[in-house]
């Protein structure tokens, strides 16, 4: 049944081509426009897209440079020398770093850089905010601070959320306390900014549908005021050609149509 339906509206659809200027030129110019926008509209959201993590980058790459100065002034003013207090003074500070719930939405991962050549501080383990691992941090990301000094490094990277994952965005920097040197990264999630771009998409798929709609209906009604003379005088020859002589167009105006249109009824009339 569903293919003698769609069988029935090719064939409508081919018919009405064929016999009709008027449809054949809606429908091109429609469906042109429809590429056009399309188009536009791609371009447009991959343009706001990358402004929307650019912004959401640099913010980050600033946030990070801060609270990365303020977690190693801690450390290096740090005078503690037992088990509780390292752990304590350690453990307040990072905590400080896991932000959520407001505009920032940031989570830290800490952790000892591998095989170094002095001993690592006593009692300072890795840590990181209690929803994430180590899986959130790319390889490459990982290996580009190992082996950097005081440069930051960044890479875009999934967060684990309730559900699926968030995109984010993960920076990475070096810190040291007592001599030895530990991994600091904040990851930040960025899933407003996604929001804010499908809303943007929407929008723009809305307002493209419209003006779809509109240019059709603008096609149809320019295209019925030179098809329908025509089509007024197709039907009017053929009466003729059947022996109904009396037959004339009707004219309006002093356009080009209607002087077609009063060339025609002269002709008749010489008939």
């Amino acid at each position: 049944m569903l293919w003698r339906g769609v069988t029935w509206l090719g064939g409508s659809l081919i018919h009405r081509w064929r016999r009709s200027l008027q449809f054949r030129t809606v429908l091109v110019t429609v469906l042109l426009a429809s590429v056009a926008l399309v188009a536009v509209g791609a371009y447009l959201s991959s343009q706001i897209a990358s402004n929307l993590f650019q912004e959401r980058l640099h913010q980050a790459e600033s946030d990070t440079r801060s609270s990365v100065a303020t977690v190693q002034n801690t450390f290096d003013g740090a005078q503690v020398t037992d088990r509780a207090s390292v752990q304590k003074l350690v453990g307040d500070t990072l905590a400080a770093l896991d932000s959520r719930g407001n505009q920032l939405n940031r989570r830290f991962v800490f952790l000892a850089v591998p095989d170094q050549t002095q001993p690592r501080t006593r009692w300072v383990d890795s840590r990181s905010s209690n929803d994430i691992g180590l899986s959130v941090l790319p390889d490459d990301l990982r290996e580009a601070v190992q082996k950097a000094g005081h440069e930051q490094y960044w890479a875009s990277t999934a967060l684990p959320i309730k559900g699926g994952t968030a995109p984010a965005i993960a920076i990475g920097n070096k810190v040291s306390f007592n001599g030895s040197v530990y991994e600091l990264y904040l990851i930040y999630d960025i899933s407003s900014a996604e929001t804010t771009l499908n809303d943007i998409q929407n929008v723009l798929l809305i307002g493209a549908g419209v003006l779809v709609v509109l240019i059709g209906v603008l096609a149809w009604y320019v295209t019925s005021a030179v098809v329908r003379p025509i089509s007024h005088a197709a039907h009017v020859s053929e009466n003729l050609a059947s022996g109904q002589l009396q037959e004339r167009m009707l004219v309006k105006g002093e356009d080009e149509v209607a002087r077609l249109g009063a060339s025609f009824n002269h002709m008749a009339a010489s008939l």
